[in-house]
Formats: C-alpha cells, structure tokens, sequence
C-alpha cells in the first residue's frame, strides 16, 4: 500500500479593488492498495479524497447605481473518490462531492447559483486504452438549492497524452 499527502494555497488580489484579496487552500490524501501479485498493476483499490476553501474578501465598492459593504465569502468544498481496478485495463469507481458558501453575495448568497449548497454522487467506469489514453464514463446525481429538481447527467471523457513522460511510481 501507498500513500501521498499534499497540501496546496495561493493568495493574490482580487478585482474588488486595492482592498480586496483571496486565499484558497487546500489538502488531499491518495491512498492505493495492489496485492504483491499483481498482473502490470491490476488489480488494485485507489482512494483519492481532497478538502479545499476560499476565503475571498472583497474590497466596499460605490458607483452611480450601487453601493456594496466590505464582506469576506467563505466558500468550501470536499470530494472522496474510490475507484476498483477490476479487470486489466479497466476501473469502476463512486465518487461524492459537497460545496457549500457563507457571507452574502451581491443579490444574497441564495441568489448565487454557484455559492449554494450543493452535492453530487457518481458511478463511473473507467477504460485505459493504453498508458497514453483512457476514456471515463460517468453517470452524476447532482441536488442543489438553485436546482428546481434533482439532475442527472452522464458525461463520456477522453484524455490522452501526446509526449513522452516517466513511467508512473505508483
């Protein structure tokens, strides 16, 4: 078994004005597991899990229509993921994802479509054509307080590689 710790963050302005600024920070964890007998890797169990926030504190800003106080949003999010690699080439996995905000926007956090709690379920198969490309099938369970009612969406990704790169270490 394996495992990778990391923990990320970056600070700047933001276009609020000369007061306005935002931090966002985060961690994650990957933890995979192959029996010693392995056959180029398969079986094996990867859970990747990964919790972030973004404190964005925006500049008082007046013009001729509007005038908006200094405020500080707090918007955070986590999503766990656990794929199976089942067969040579191929994966299945569940994955969940919750976000959720606080502080007002400018009409009200409830306004705000992407400040809402908010959370996502999904089952995915995943077909690694070979090292260079692998095609995700994805079925989404999304619920959030701007939906009217609950959404389902399926999404097919191909990613491929087109230069020469280090063979994986883990």
């Amino acid at each position: 078994m394996t495992s990778k710790f990391g923990l990320s963050g970056v600070h700047g302005p933001n276009a609020t004005g000369p007061d306005g600024d935002t931090w966002i920070y985060g961690a994650d964890l990957v933890v995979k597991w192959r029996p010693t007998n392995d056959n180029r890797g398969w079986p094996f169990v990867l859970w990747e899990s990964e919790i972030f926030q973004r404190d964005y504190h925006a500049d008082a800003f007046a013009s001729d229509a509007i005038g908006i106080a200094e405020d500080t949003l707090h918007d955070w999010g986590i999503y766990t993921q656990c794929l199976y690699g089942f067969h040579p080439r191929w994966a299945a996995g569940l994955r969940f994802e919750y976000a959720t905000g606080s502080g007002d926007s400018l009409d009200g956090r409830n306004s705000d479509p992407f400040r809402d709690d908010g959370y996502r379920v999904s089952l995915l198969c995943v077909w690694r054509v070979s090292e260079f490309a692998r095609f995700r099938l994805q079925y989404n369970f999304d619920q959030a307080e701007h939906l009217e009612e609950d959404a389902h969406s399926v999404w097919l990704g191909i990613e491929f590689l087109y230069r020469v790169h280090a063979a994986h270490k883990y």
